[in-house]
């Protein structure tokens, strides 16, 4: 039993590793630090929905581009990790917005965590729908909107980290933060 135990931990450390809202896009290209390490954010194993909606956004992101031909974004752990940052902070503190109140983007984010980029970008959407289908909708709306495609079938970028929160009324708030390493 604590074999199992211990072996279920291991899984559920593993797997947070792995993986790291109306609708908005943003996109900078700036130069980045290659020089700065990336340091994550470090936060509480979040639940089990929460990192399959993440993972599930992020693999209908690659079945969008493949579509198009496209090569398949990498999954960007510290980049997933500011992404859930993004999602969990809009969700506790109620708002919806590139920017925080205080003005943090993800844009600063990544550089204040020393995560190099020579471009970013960063789509949000945010639904209660139910379970089954929220990533579903998330990603229609966000292809079904210029800006958001554009994000999405960029060859500007091939990292992504993909944040997904549930507050305590069911609102799912989705961060998506698309990067190219310089």
């Amino acid at each position: 039993m604590k074999l199992q135990g211990l072996i279920w931990g291991a899984f559920l450390t593993t797997l947070t590793l792995l993986l790291g809202c109306g609708i908005t896009g943003e996109y900078s290209q700036k130069g980045g630090d290659s020089n700065r390490s990336s340091v994550l954010i470090q936060e509480q194993i979040p639940i089990y929905a929460e990192l399959e909606f993440a993972q599930m956004l992020f693999n209908a992101v690659n079945e969008e581009r493949a579509q198009q031909g496209l090569f398949p974004l990498i999954w960007h752990d510290p980049v997933a990790n500011v992404a859930k940052f993004r999602s969990k902070d809009m969700a506790s503190r109620n708002y919806f917005s590139h920017k925080s109140p205080e003005g943090e983007t993800a844009f600063s984010l990544l550089d204040r965590y020393g995560i190099p980029h020579s471009w970013a970008g960063e789509n949000l959407a945010r639904n209660n729908y139910p379970d089954n289908q929220t990533v579903g909708v998330a990603i229609r709306d966000l292809m079904a909107s210029e800006g958001h495609q554009e994000n999405i079938l960029s060859g500007n970028y091939t990292h992504l980290g993909v944040g997904a929160v549930e507050d305590s009324t069911g609102m799912k708030y989705y961060t998506m933060i698309f990067i190219s390493p310089p």
